[in-house]
């Protein structure tokens, strides 16, 4: 301990505890108040310390060496750090104020930057709205301002340039619209649903009528509503929107023309497509075609005239044979013999068709496909052949119900070898050279006598899409016409059926020619006279002709089981049997052949038929000559 007190000058006590200094002793411990007893060891320095109160104070002390005594300054703590402390808080308010005039100056550049740029946005956005008069508004010289000034210039740019191109849309739009307004084709637009679209050009109006509108249905505008075929159009046009096949496959099936308000109108469509390749629209070009189609018409009639005129002996045999077998037909159907009235209009549909009477066939082919034919039915084709004849008998000369007055043309060298041989002969041998004479100048040609035939069956086999190629051989062979005639007005059918069913496509024929080919071969055989009709098409497959008749019931299976392959073909020949798939106007009735095998048997003649399956087919026919019939007979 030490003895000596603290004393402070008069009037100053210590702040705790008044006499302190006179009245409290404190032993020196290192542990309590270490300042103090440092000081006293001769020490000086610094630091926090505990002190006579237990309290914790900031102190500093030293050694006074005069006095030998050991000297202490001391803070309590918490005083010593209230400066630190309100200088933290000096520090954090100033930070916390500079921090907020640093976000409000970085708000304030921030909006001075983004108005501008948010103001630029709205203008570009209603520029693309399309108000081209949008500008921006500059306040500054800055970079934002430089920009502003170059974007009005661009939009002022950009408006002048619009203004000009909408000037040349216009003047544009005004000569297209001039020129459809005045064109005289019709161009309209068709859409997915069918209807037209508007905007079609004006001579849609005269040429479709006044009342068309938009959104009317394509079929009723074109005048189709109600046509047999209305259904399978739509679906051609329902098909080129799908855009699965080509469109000329499906738009090519619809008909090239059309009847509305007495006029004939030529259509034809063309898909119109997408950026992307879709069918989104079909334009339509309608033509007025009432004058052409007059001038087909005529020129038609004229090369119609023209060929019965070269062939016009053939022509009024025809004519002869129509009104024969219009009156068997009268006569069919009043006797109720269906199958020979029938028999009797195929040959005739036949022959017409030969003659290029293309309207007659047709009524015929329909006539066929009646449950029961009536005696007007057949005087509807009289009537029609005896119009025609009325109507060109100025060229041709020629009277439906007039029986014609053949005329034979006789050399002058036949005449005189009957003038020298008649003085010579036997007076008992000179009428049956003088029959024979007659016979030989009443003859007929074998190709005067099939008349249109060949013609008629190149044009067929055109129609199919085949390339065929029909020759006469024997054609100056002379004929008995009388004889002859009913025979070879039937061959048509054997014509058409090798056309149809025997000479395949082009492409079909492996390594046979492209073109098919058709001979007709006449010859005289002294008592009879032959005819070969040879094609070198597919062949009759024998087993499908057996298969036909068993399905129809013509044959039972034990039957056909036991036939030889000459008895299979002959089963063609069963009415009602054919090979054909379906019924055309061309064949698949199973009439045809029953009806030339029947003319055969009248002239009491005979026909055989061979085929070899993939190279062809002949039919040999041989009609015996008059007095070889005669002959037969009286034995």
């Amino acid at each position: 301990s030490f003895g000596s007190r603290l004393s402070l000058p008069p009037g100053q006590p210590t702040r705790h505890e008044k006499f302190a200094a006179f009245k409290t002793r404190l032993p020196i411990e290192e542990g309590l108040f270490k300042p103090i007893h440092l000081a006293v060891k001769g020490e000086s320095g610094f630091g926090p310390a505990v002190d006579y109160r237990n309290q914790e104070v900031v102190a500093a002390w030293r050694f006074l060496p005069t006095l030998r005594w050991g000297f202490v300054v001391k803070l309590d703590a918490k005083e010593a750090n209230a400066l630190i402390a309100r200088q933290r808080l000096t520090v954090i308010a100033l930070g916390s104020a500079t921090l907020i005039l640093v976000v409000l100056a970085a708000l304030l550049i921030a909006r001075s930057i983004s108005s501008p740029i948010e103001a630029l946005t709205r203008v570009v956005q209603s520029m693309a709205d399309g108000d081209l008069s949008a500008r921006v508004q500059v306040k500054s010289n800055d970079e934002l301002g430089v920009l502003g000034r170059s974007f009005n210039t661009m939009a002022h740019s950009i408006q002048d340039n619009n203004a000009n191109l909408e000037k040349i849309v216009a003047e544009r739009t005004a000569t297209i619209k001039t020129i459809l307004d005045n064109v005289q084709f019709g161009f309209l637009l068709v859409n997915s649903e069918l209807k037209i679209q508007n905007g079609f050009s004006r001579s849609c109006l005269e040429l479709l009528g006044e009342q068309l509108k938009p959104d009317e249905p394509l079929v009723d505008a074109l005048g189709l509503h109600g046509h047999r075929n209305v259904e399978l159009y739509k679906e051609f046009l329902h098909q080129a929107f799908e855009d699965i096949l080509p469109p000329e496959m499906t738009l090519w099936q619809l008909p090239p023309r059309v009847k509305v308000q007495n006029k004939t109108l030529a259509v034809s469509a063309a898909t119109i497509r997408s950026e992307q390749k879709q069918v989104v629209g079909l334009l339509f070009t309608i033509v007025d075609a009432s004058e052409l189609e007059r001038a087909e018409i005529e020129t038609t009639r004229h090369k119609h005239l023209v060929r019965l005129l070269k062939e016009i002996d053939s022509f009024k045999d025809f004519i002869e044979e129509c009104r024969t077998r219009l009156d068997l037909c009268r006569r069919f159907v009043n006797s109720g013999d269906n199958s020979k009235l029938r028999a009797e209009l195929h040959t005739l549909k036949g022959n017409a068709s030969a003659f290029d009477f293309t309207e007659i066939a047709r009524r015929i082919h329909e006539m066929e496909d009646q449950k029961k034919i009536q005696i007007a039915d057949v005087e509807e084709i009289r009537y029609a052949l005896q119009h025609f004849l009325a109507e060109n008998h100025d060229v041709l000369q020629v009277s439906f119900d007039q029986q014609s007055e053949e005329s034979y043309s006789i050399s002058r060298s036949k005449i005189q070898d009957l003038a020298s041989t008649i003085p010579k002969l036997d007076p008992t041998l000179v009428g049956p050279r003088m029959m024979m004479w007659l016979s030989e100048v009443q003859s007929r040609s074998a190709r005067a006598l099939l008349g249109a035939l060949p013609e008629y069956g190149e044009q067929l086999a055109s129609r199919l899409g085949k390339e065929v190629r029909i020759r006469i051989e024997g054609g100056d062979i002379g004929m008995d016409p009388e004889v002859m005639k009913p025979v070879m007005q039937a061959l048509v059918h054997l014509v058409r059926n090798a056309i149809d069913h025997g000479i395949e496509f082009p492409q079909d024929r492996a390594d046979k020619p492209e073109k098919g080919s058709i001979i007709i071969e006449t010859s005289d055989h002294g008592h009879a006279w032959q005819i070969k009709i040879t094609d070198d098409g597919t062949g009759i497959n024998a087993d499908r002709v057996v298969s036909k008749a068993l399905a129809l019931g013509l044959i039972d299976s034990s039957r056909a089981s036991q036939m030889s392959k000459e008895e299979k073909f002959a089963l063609i020949f069963k009415e009602g049997l054919s090979t054909a798939d379906s019924v055309t106007d061309i064949s698949g009735r199973g009439v045809g052949l029953p009806a030339v095998l029947a003319a055969i048997k009248d002239a009491g003649g005979d026909l055989k038929l061979s085929s070899n399956l993939g190279h062809g087919t002949e039919f040999c026919v041989t009609i015996p000559k008059r007095n070889v019939r005669n002959q037969a007979s009286a034995a």
